[in-house]
């Protein structure tokens, strides 16, 4: 099961993503983005795309049935504030 737009949401801000950058480092367009993140698109390889540039980015993915419930963390090897530099 694919993450929900909020959770997706929640991801990008944990990275201190922008939403360009997002859509740059997952190779869909702005408008996309800000359609998922509003719970506008969903679109299964729109989303996908979207999940796998937040795990390059640190993020894991709980789902709903973790024993905490549906969210996300950082993974401990990855500090959003080590990240690469942002892509241009």
């Amino acid at each position: 099961m694919l993450p929900g737009h909020k959770i997706l949401r929640g991801a990008r801000s944990v990275l201190g993503w922008s939403q360009p950058e997002l859509a740059k480092r997952a190779k869909v367009s702005l408008p996309t983005v800000t359609r998922v993140e509003g719970g506008k698109d969903s679109r299964r390889g729109t989303i996908e795309a979207i999940v796998r540039s937040l795990q390059e980015g640190g993020i894991q993915f709980l789902p709903p049935t973790d024993s905490e419930g549906e969210g996300i963390r950082l993974r401990p090897d990855k500090d959003p504030s080590s990240s690469p530099d942002k892509i241009s």
